[in-house]
This record gives structure tokens, C-alpha cells and sequence, in this order.
């Protein structure tokens, strides 16, 4: 059976995460010929140029342009042959102003009751809701026939008597990966024709959109106390620490540019306070990296960026502040380009990467994919470096970058897809099979079994 598509997320050109995510997940849909149509209802705040599958454009600040979207795919649902499923990509930040909207649900509310499968993604999922934060999974959940989350961590976290979410409506379904098979061929290429140094040396990376979120004013001054501390003169000359992308523009735009403001004054001291030699540019072609130890290259990155920047890495590093983190797509792709994490300890790093083994009071861990950073604290990840760079031999880090591949591999879009595809159609049977049949009967005569069926009638 066909099922058609209607995705309520963002959606490029709009620079967002969850974007991205919804890109991949439709490009891995359409290789099966179990999916007919796809579109998306695209969430914006400005005016933007959008291709299909793109059909309507949301006002994010607008609840008659989300109930407009909820309209349309009701009216193709009726018309359709193909079972239509409206699959929800739930970020909080997404829904009016500062969060505090409740469109997802009113949405889920209306589709819901016209008889349309509802899928919801749960990007965020906090340990410490409030109670408007709460309510709206809780009645996602309640509109919803599926939620999908990317580890079982959070199953058990929304299961709990902190959400009280029935976990039958819960699914696991990985985050996919879009950067694999990236060789030591590859590697030694991408160092040399774009980055312009050799195998021996050594390559630090954070990727993606930047926040206070990401933690890079912690990750620059532990490079720097990781420099003065462990590192001799000569092999400084032979490492760096690239920090790739642009702030993230709906930071910027924040509150008049007061917090992004804010920000860059957080991370110039924190250059100034590390005593790191550092240079910002646009393009890889305007530094020589042997001469900086932290470079920042602020642009966005296209899928071919990504792919080199993640090619040339020795090691990814992924400060995060956000331990609840639930999902992130920079860790995603670095298990899938097979590259070490060196990550604080986020929901979501420690189900991609494992617990491993804890040295040095517990502060790190390291396991077969990556290293642990217990917090975003300077001494925690600087030990972290220190230890990747001089404490693991070379052929542990092969070994961890193959266990990192392989993790990878399973996580591939296509399979993600497949997984999604099976969820819809386990849902959709169970829609249409009618459980419980048969005749009811009403005890009139007294039963010998009586004590017994109290008794088992007790243990329910």
C-alpha cells in the first residue's frame, strides 16, 4: 500500500536544523514504492524562496495560517486513494513567539479527527519541563497514532511519571546519517588539496550552527589550557582546532541582536582568556592552519562542506550544554563519517557513543566510539584532548573509528525511512482490525471458580 505525505517542519532555504533533518528523511522516502506523494507545509518567519514538495508556507506567528495547512491536508486526504499520514517535526522553538504556542497540537487536534495518521518527531524532550512545556507533549501524544524519538533513553524519560506518556505510542527510530564511507584515502586528500597540510597533522572540529547551546566558550579556552598544559612547541605547529559554521540566524535575530551580542562578547574573552592564536575567515583558502590554533570559518555548510570538514577531522568535538539533548545531527554524522566524538555527556552522545569505561574521577569516560566529557566544565574537556591526542595509541583510535562507522552504517536515512515506513503501516493495520470480537455473556448462576477469579482479578 501507498501512503502520501504531508511534513509540517521547516524546510530550506531556511537554515535550521530541523530542516535539514526533513530534507534527508523526504530525499530517503522517495526511493521506496511504498510512498506516493509527498509535501511539505513549510514553518517560516520571513519570506523565503521555496521548491517543492514545498505547496504552503506557514506564518510561524500566525495559528490561521497553521489551521490553513491542517485544512489542506485534510481536503487532499479526502480526495486521495493513497492513506494520507501527517508527520509532525515538534521543536518548541518553532511554534509562535518564544515557544509558547500551541499549534502543533491544534494541528494534531484537527487531523486527528478527520481520520489522518499523525506522526509527531519529538526534537526536545527536558528532563524539567514547565507545565506548558509538558502539556504540549502530553497532548501531542494524545492527537498523535506515533511519536518518533531517536534513543530509548527518551522513551523511558516520556513513559515516566514526569510525562505519562503511554509507551505503546512510543517509537525508537534513529536520527540518519548523511556523511559515511569517508577513507583514510579520503582523509589524507581532503587534509592536503583543501586544507593544505599532511597526515601528521592534527585536526580538532565543531560543526554546524552556532549557539551559547553548542559550548565553544568552554571548548576554546580548554584548547587553549590543553595547549599550555600538555603540548610541547613543536606539536603545536601540527594541530588546530577549526570551528566550522555560521551562528545560528534565528540566535541572531533574537531579541533585537542583544543575546547574539551578548554572545560574541562571551567568546571573545574566552580567546582572550585561553591565549590561543586565533583568525577568522569565509573561505578555508584564506588561512594557513599551521599558523592558528583555533580558526574560525564562519559560513554556512552545504552538504560538501560538511562532507570535507568531517573528512579532514581526526576528532569531532561536541561541547554541548544541553545535557538532555535527545538527538543531534553533528553526532549523528560524525559516528557516520566514522570519526571519534569528544562530547559532553548529552542524553544523546551517550547512546551513540556508550558509557565506556570512566577515568579521572568519572570526569571522562571512554568507550568503544568516542570519548564522554562528564560536563562542559574547562578542565573536563581539556583532559579529554589531552587524552585523545597522548594516551591513545593509534591503533585504538582505528578501532574506535571503525566502532564509530559501524554504528553509522545501521543508522544510513534509508534505513531510518524503511523504519518509519514499517511504523505507519503497523499503525494503519491496527486501525483497521477490529479487536475483541465475539459475544458477551452475563454470569446468572453462581461459579465454583468465584475465590479464584477475585483472585486474578486483583493482580490486574
Amino acid at each position: 500500500m501507498k501512503y502520501d505525505f504531508d511534513m509540517f517542519a521547516t524546510y530550506p532555504p531556511r537554515r535550521c536544523g530541523i530542516g535539514t533533518y526533513t530534507n534527508n528523511l523526504i530525499e530517503a522516502l522517495t526511493g521506496f514504492p511504498e510512498v506516493g506523494k509527498i509535501r511539505v507545509a513549510a514553518i517560516s518567519k520571513e519570506e523565503l524562496s521555496y521548491k517543492k514538495p514545498v505547496d504552503f508556507i506557514i506564518n510561524q506567528y500566525d495559528t490561521l495560517s497553521w489551521d490553513k495547512a491542517a485544512s489542506r491536508t485534510i481536503k487532499r486526504a479526502a480526495k486521495s486513494k493513497n492513506p494520507t499520514v501527517a508527520v509532525l517535526q515538534h521543536e518548541y522553538g518553532l511554534d509562535g513567539e518564544h515557544g509558547l504556542g500551541n499549534n502543533y497540537v491544534a494541528v494534531a487536534e484537527r487531523l486527528h479527527a478527520e481520520g489522518v495518521i499523525v506522526i509527531t518527531y519529538f526534537h526536545t524532550i527536558l528532563r524539567k519541563p514547565n507545565e506548558h512545556q509538558k502539556r504540549t507533549l502530553q497532548d501531542l501524544a494524545e492527537y498523535s497514532d506515533g511519536l518518533v524519538v531517536a534513543t530509548d533513553s527518551a522513551i523511558k524519560l516520556l513513559s515516566s511519571n514526569r510525562y505519562n506518556i503511554n509507551p505503546s505510542k512510543l517509537r525508537h527510530i534513529d536520527h540518519g546519517v548523511r556523511i559515511r564511507d569517508i577513507s583514510e584515502l579520503d582523509r589524507l586528500d581532503i587534509k592536503t588539496r583543501q586544507f593544505g597540510v599532511d597526515n601528521n597533522f592534527l585536526i580538532f572540529t565543531t560543526l554546524g550552527l552556532l549557539s551559547p547551546d553548542k559550548g565553544i566558550q568552554y571548548s576554546i579556552p580548554a584548547y587553549g589550557e590543553f595547549l599550555k598544559q600538555s603540548v610541547t612547541p613543536e606539536d603545536r605547529k601540527r594541530m588546530c582546532y577549526l570551528i566550522a559554521g555560521e551562528v545560528h540566524p534565528d540566535f541572531v535575530a533574537s531579541d533585537g541582536g542583544k543575546r547574539y551580542r551578548e554572545y560574541r562578547e562571551e567568546l571573545r574573552e574566552a580567546i582572550a582568556s585561553s591565549g590561543v592564536r586565533y583568525n577568522e575567515v569565509e573561505e578555508l583558502r584564506q588561512v594557513n592552519l599551521r599558523d592558528f590554533d583555533v580558526v574560525f570559518l564562519n559560513m554556512y555548510l552545504s552538504e560538501h562542506h560538511l562532507k570535507t570538514s568531517y573528512g579532514a577531522a581526526n576528532a569531532v568535538i561536541y561541547p554541548t550544554v544541553k545535557l538532555g539533548q535527545g538527538v543531534s545531527g553533528v553526532l549523528a554524522d560524525t559516528a557516520g563519517a566514522g570519526r571519534i566524538a569528544i562530547a559532553t555527556a548529552s542524553d544523546y552522545a551517550k547512546y551513540l557513543i556508550g558509557n565506556g569505561t570512566s577515568i579521572s574521577d568519572r570526569r571522562i569516560r571512554v568507550s568503544d566510539r568516542g570519548i564522554l566529557i562528564a560536563r562542559p566544565k574547562i578542565d573536563y574537556i581539556a583532559k579529554g584532548l589531552d587524552y585523545f591526542t597522548y594516551e591513545l595509541p593509534k591503533e585504538a583510535r582505528i578501532l574506535m573509528e571503525e566502532n564509530a562507522r559501524e554504528k553509522g552504517h545501521d543508522m544510513r536515512w534509508d534505513n531510518s525511512a524503511w523504519k518509519l515506513i514499517q511504523y505507519i503501516s503497523f499503525i494503519d493495520d491496527g486501525r483497521r482490525i477490529i479487536r475483541g470480537r465475539g459475544p458477551e455473556f452475563v454470569r446468572e448462576n453462581p461459579s465454583k471458580y468465584a475465590a479464584l477469579n477475585a483472585e486474578l482479578k486483583g493482580k490486574k
